[in-house]
């Protein structure tokens, strides 16, 4: 009875899969990405040699927004199946779970800077 029981254990084992896993997409930001950033003064040329090109640009009708955004994941999987004959999965279980960063630099039509936006939630994952 021991041998089955260590057998039945060694099969379920040897069928079981894990994955953990990150994805990070974007760049980080500093820890103050809107440090060097002053109201009415600085220029798009400014914010792009301190923060580099934002994922989008919108022009409208009076001004530019530079939107920049990081994204960060983090996942975990676990799997119990058959890989060879069937294919059939006995038991699946997975998490994610995502946060991003975002800044959003407004600029009039003379390209300087009127205002921004930061949200910073990796920190929370």
């Amino acid at each position: 009875m021991r041998s089955i029981r260590a057998a039945l254990v060694s099969s379920v084992l040897a069928l079981a899969s894990c994955t953990i896993g990150r994805v990070y997409q974007g760049t980080p930001f500093p820890d103050d990405p809107a440090a060097g950033l002053v109201r009415g003064r600085t220029t798009k040329a400014e914010a792009l040699r301190t923060l580099g090109p934002p994922g989008r640009i919108h022009h409208q009708t009076d001004g530019d927004i530079f939107a920049y955004s990081f994204d960060r994941t983090n996942y975990k999987s676990f799997a119990i199946s058959e890989p060879v004959i069937t294919h059939f999965t006995l038991f699946s279980w997975s998490r994610e779970d995502g946060r991003r960063d975002r800044l959003v630099l407004f600029f009039d039509r003379a390209g300087i800077l009127e205002d921004w936006g930061l949200s910073h939630e990796t920190a929370d994952l």
